[in-house]
């Protein structure tokens, strides 16, 4: 699947104010509201992100804390995250939860043909590197993607639901549509203890799929963090852009 690429031209929505931290814009694409935090610099590179929330003052506070490089970070909000970001369906893994509708095909081309395109379009510059990173399960997602598309050339899973029955699985055994150049993937130490049996294997299956990637050339690193799945994101999130940025100069 090939992502839109063409000379971005200003259109209108970029505002001109670098307030450090401010949403220039925001617009609406496929049913879903993208916030954009526009680089400082013209050739800086774009990383997506899809988020339970509009407000990404958390993770921009994180991201100076940390003193990351300069990219456009573009917030993707409005997706259903268990329908949507999903690989193939699957049942619940609680008692009572949503099934797992396995709509990522189907969404990434979305992404792709109509949600990038839409959000480059008002860029102040053509987009020369372009990454996907994600939480949970959108760090699953963001995986899937790398793997499915040539729009991305690096990203990263943050926690990311690498339990998903059969994924990693899939990935190692089936040569991959794409290979991505530079991966990060990080867990918190205590997520492979859960009393969920179906989320245990996550650290088991994130460093098969690093080994994978190793094997193959793409360059990856494999943090551990204290805590578990749902400690300090934003900081997880800030060093995981933190660490692809600096791969990136």
């Amino acid at each position: 699947m090939s992502c839109f690429s063409s000379e971005n031209q200003y259109n209108g929505f970029y505002n001109p104010r670098q307030a450090e931290g401010e949403c220039m814009f925001s617009m609406e694409a496929a049913g879903k509201t993208a916030f954009v935090y526009p680089a400082a610099q013209k050739s800086s590179p774009v990383i997506y992100l899809h988020s339970h929330t509009s407000d990404a003052q958390p993770l921009l506070c994180a991201m100076r804390n940390c003193a990351c490089g300069d990219c456009t970070l573009v917030v993707l909000q409005g997706v259903s995250w268990n329908r949507e970001l999903t690989p193939s369906p699957s049942p619940p893994i609680v008692r009572g939860g949503e099934p797992f509708g396995g709509g990522a095909k189907i969404y990434l081309q979305q992404l792709t043909e109509i949600i990038i395109p839409t959000v480059e379009k008002a860029l102040f510059a053509p987009v020369a590197k372009r990454g996907i990173v994600g939480y949970s399960l959108a760090g699953l997602f963001a995986v899937y993607a790398l793997f499915h598309s040539d729009c991305f050339s690096f990203g990263g899973s943050v926690s990311g639901s690498l339990w998903y029955p059969g994924f990693v699985e899939a990935l190692c055994t089936c040569p991959p549509a794409h290979l991505p150049q530079t991966v990060y993937f990080s867990l918190g130490r205590q997520e492979e203890k859960t009393r969920n049996t179906h989320m245990r294997p996550v650290r088991q299956r994130t460093e098969a799929l690093v080994s994978y990637l190793a094997e193959k050339g793409v360059q990856t690193v494999f943090a551990l963090n204290d805590g578990n799945h749902f400690h300090e994101p934003e900081k997880r999130l800030a060093a995981c852009i933190q660490w692809l940025l600096r791969q990136m100069e």
